[in-house]
């Protein structure tokens, strides 16, 4: 279930991000839901927009000047720079994208995360009338996912922090690059500081959009896992109607192992909840813009591998924060990719789980037997209908760039 603590960290976030001008929804700390922002679009929307738009076009232009320059790239200093530029331009349209997403989707996406609260409140009032208690396994699942939203609500106000001090270093791109075309050596000053806080601004309100992305999926995966769960069947005893009714279906006991006996229709009726949602999740990230992650993934792994490889005598022999920035980027973008694929396929095979022991325990001619038939996998799917994020994804993944790299290596 979605706990208190998860709620107040997530109420915590919204309502920074708002008092900041940087969010496109509000909290209602009463109700404990999403609201839009009334005042974002009039005020920020437009000029943040054409800001993120226009700052990574402008950048790819000054990196690929820098790589035709006279001067060239030579030593490893200078090569671990360009990388770093590059892999920072890359964020930044990842971080683009997801926002166009949100923006266009704002309203799906506060329904969406009210409607998942709300059902969290009614399978624990559900537990509470009975005097049931989850197992510690899905215990630890929410203490995990409260640690997990902790941390991804800490990192995305860290990681705007952490950039706007990079550029503060003469080695990071966006450093020169400001100083080329503002004619600014970017400092952590006091004389700097409106230049730092508005840098600080504009990369919080990009990556306010990104951890609205990351809180859908995580309360989504964590309360799918939990209530698939609860609802597997253990037994199914067959009902004998009363002889004063009409009805000719055969009706179910079910033994669920977190919920005690329930009737086969409660059954049937909270798992096409958790249809409905697994819909609605597909629904939005099925888009070009959501999934493009895995395209930058995909480019920065390559990328940053063939540089390492081709030009290994300078990045070794350079310093060491160097050789640690590709180290970082390589199983940075390995690690994500594994995650995802990982906690997708989980769902997936909890979903097979509970249509194949439901339907080995009950009638084949039920009409509980047909619905649990009728049933698909639940899976999270991305760029929809191109594939879906199983366990074949992260081996597709390594594959792919694997064979992009043996090609830049020949050629």
């Amino acid at each position: 279930m979605i706990s208190n603590l998860t709620k107040k960290v997530i109420g915590w976030r919204v309502k920074v991000m708002t008092y900041a001008m940087c969010s496109n929804f509000d909290w209602d700390t009463k109700k404990e839901e999403f609201l839009i922002a009334k005042n974002y679009f009039n005020l920020n929307a437009s000029f943040l927009l054409k800001f993120h738009i226009c700052y990574p076009l402008m950048m790819t232009t000054y990196l690929i000047s820098k790589l035709y320059s006279e001067q060239g790239i030579g030593s490893g200093t200078e090569i671990g720079s360009y990388v770093l530029g590059w892999a920072e331009n890359l964020t930044i349209y990842m971080f683009v994208a997801i926002q166009f997403r949100v923006l266009g989707y704002r309203r799906h996406l506060a329904s969406f995360s009210n409607q998942m609260f709300q059902y969290s409140k009614e399978m624990q009032n559900l537990l509470n009338e009975r005097g049931l208690q989850l197992d510690n396994y899905l215990v630890r699942i929410i203490h995990t996912g409260e640690l997990v939203m902790l941390f991804t609500a800490l990192y995305s106000v860290l990681l705007p922090l952490a950039f706007v001090v990079c550029i503060s270093v003469e080695f990071d791109p966006n450093h020169k690059f400001i100083e080329e075309v503002l004619e600014v050596n970017l400092q952590m000053s006091p004389a700097h500081l409106p230049y730092i806080l508005f840098l600080f601004w504009i990369s919080l309100s990009a990556l306010n959009s990104t951890f609205i992305v990351g809180m859908v999926g995580i309360i989504y995966f964590q309360l799918s896992k939990i209530c698939i769960s609860v609802l597997t069947s253990v037994t199914v005893q067959k009902r004998v109607n009363a002889p004063n009714t009409f009805s000719r279906r055969i009706e179910y006991k079910v033994m669920t192992k977190g919920l005690g006996v329930r009737d086969d229709t409660f059954v049937m009726k909270m798992y096409s909840i958790q249809q409905v949602f697994n819909k609605l999740l597909n629904e939005f990230y099925a888009s070009v813009l959501i999934s493009c992650h895995h395209v930058i993934f995909l480019a920065v792994f390559v990328f940053l591998s063939f540089l390492f490889i081709k030009y290994s005598a300078l990045v070794l022999s350079s310093d060491v924060s160097v050789t640690a920035l590709f180290m970082v980027g390589i199983s940075a973008s390995i690690t994500a990719e594994w995650l995802e694929s990982m906690i997708s396929d989980n769902i997936c095979k909890m979903s097979e789980e509970f249509v194949e022991k439901t339907r080995r325990l009950t009638n084949r001619k039920s009409y509980f037997y047909k619905f649990v038939s009728s049933c698909p996998n639940m899976t999270y799917k991305t760029a929809e209908p191109f594939f879906g994020v199983d366990k074949h994804t992260f081996p597709q993944f390594i594959q792919q760039g694997l064979e992009f790299l043996i090609s830049l290596l020949v050629m």
